[in-house]
């Protein structure tokens, strides 16, 4: 067994090196000093890797510069081989399902920056029926890479030309939902048109995520952004089945289908909801130890542009989903306990490089929540969040934020912060 596993690590070896790039010097693309022919090449180039707006290629160009730019493109595009699984604490230990594996010789290995992650040798359509049965038993499941939850937006133009958007559907990437694009135009509006965010990353990045948030035995936890996926099942294992786990959906549908899937994998101590973040946050005012915000984002940088998903075109639709995201993040903080015997957290993340969508909004919360601060998110994967960028200013602990890019970790990109209440015992850090 020991020659298998070193026959997967060699497997893996053409993966992990894929999209290295030696450390150059940014090519930094600024549109008010006129762009020259090559400048104008590097946008165009950009623009159609990632079949975005002029506008878009710009601000990927920006946070990347061309070359990392378009290593991100191949490296959002690459699926990596093999079969991902996570442990579910609940009702088996990684130990366990790995002897099991070892007896029947299944091609497995333990990743070394996880707990409760196994990786196996082959593809998602020849999962060995070992694993099948585990997975049906609710003492593991699959992790999809490259695979998002999306929220199908109607985006609508009406005659001011205010721009708004509705919630028409929800699904996965996997599935390139666009269930609209035969609607007929709504009579009072300008102009009908369908766009998709993006959350709940539901690769081996979801397992980063969790410790992040690092929920703790007997805590109250609030998930502002609940999908039907692994991600709520993670926190309720790390909890142990303790304290009040509160999944807040974005779509109804969500609400049957996540109670059928924490039934089936032992999750007792969650209630799930669909309330309204301005009603969420005025009735659980102050109640929790930790608010977790997965965002619904423009996944620009990250989700690769496929046929069937219509993403964000221009800053007037950014605009409207980074003011969405910042009506979360305060609402997030009107969650949290503030007592001085224990200290509370809030995780944001996003699953775009775009820094309107990260450091923007975290900055919005400072602005507008002094008494916060940003801690370290206690990952060391990818790099420090922009404490400055073309202009702006952010604060100095914005630094604590992580980057986590797919060319460089070979794992989902997210972006990741975590904030509390300003306290000068930094032993309340968890």
């Amino acid at each position: 067994m020991f020659e298998d596993f070193k026959r997967a690590d060699e497997l893996l070896k053409p993966f992990k090196t894929l999209f290295k790039s030696s450390q150059t010097e940014k090519q930094k693309v600024d549109v008010s000093t006129g762009k020259n022919k090559l400048t104008q090449e590097v946008i165009r180039r950009v623009k159609t890797k990632f079949s975005t707006s002029e506008e878009f290629a710009v601000k990927l160009l920006n946070v990347f510069g061309e070359k990392e730019a378009l290593l991100t493109h191949e490296a959002i595009r690459f699926t990596p081989p093999g079969i991902f699984l996570r442990t579910n604490g609940l009702k088996a230990s990684r130990k366990r399902l790995w002897s099991e594996m070892e007896a029947a010789n299944v091609k497995a290995w333990l990743p070394e920056w996880s707990r409760i992650n196994i990786n196996i040798v082959g593809d998602m359509q020849h999962i060995p029926p070992l694993v099948q049965q585990m997975i049906s038993e609710g003492r593991c499941y699959l992790l999809h890479e490259r695979e998002w939850h999306t929220l199908n937006m109607e985006r609508c133009a009406i005659p001011t030309g205010e721009i708004f958007f509705k919630l028409v559907g929800r699904g996965s990437t996997r599935d390139a939902i666009n269930s609209t694009s035969h609607r007929q135009p709504d009579a009072a509006t300008k102009k009908v048109e369908m766009i998709s965010l993006f959350c709940s990353a539901q690769g081996v990045i979801s397992s980063v995520l969790g410790v992040v948030n690092a929920p703790k035995i007997g805590e109250d936890v609030l998930e502002m952004c609940a999908t039907n996926c692994v991600k709520t099942v993670h926190i309720g294992a790390m909890m142990m089945n303790t304290g009040k786990l509160v999944a807040r959906t974005l779509h109804c549908q969500d609400v049957t289908e996540l109670q059928k899937t924490l039934k089936h994998l032992g999750v007792t101590n969650c209630v799930v909801t669909d309330m309204l973040t301005v009603d969420l946050a005025k009735t659980m005012a102050k109640s929790f130890d930790r608010v977790i915000i997965d965002a619904p984002c423009s996944g620009i940088g990250v989700v690769p542009p496929e046929s069937g998903i219509s993403m964000c075109k221009d800053s007037r639709d950014l605009e409207i989903i980074c003011e969405r995201q910042k009506r979360l993040i305060i609402a997030g903080a009107e969650c949290l306990r503030h007592a001085h015997n224990r200290r509370s957290f809030l995780v944001y993340t996003t699953c775009s490089v775009l820094v309107e969508e990260n450091e923007d909004v975290i900055q919005h919360l400072l602005d507008s929540r002094p008494e916060m601060e940003v801690i370290p998110t206690g990952v060391s994967l990818g790099v420090p969040g922009f404490s400055h960028f073309r202009g702006r200013r952010f604060s100095e602990d914005m630094c604590f934020t992580r980057r986590i890019y797919t060319h460089q970790n070979h794992m989902d990109g997210v972006f990741l912060a975590k904030l509390s209440f300003s306290h000068t015992d930094k032993e309340y850090f968890s």
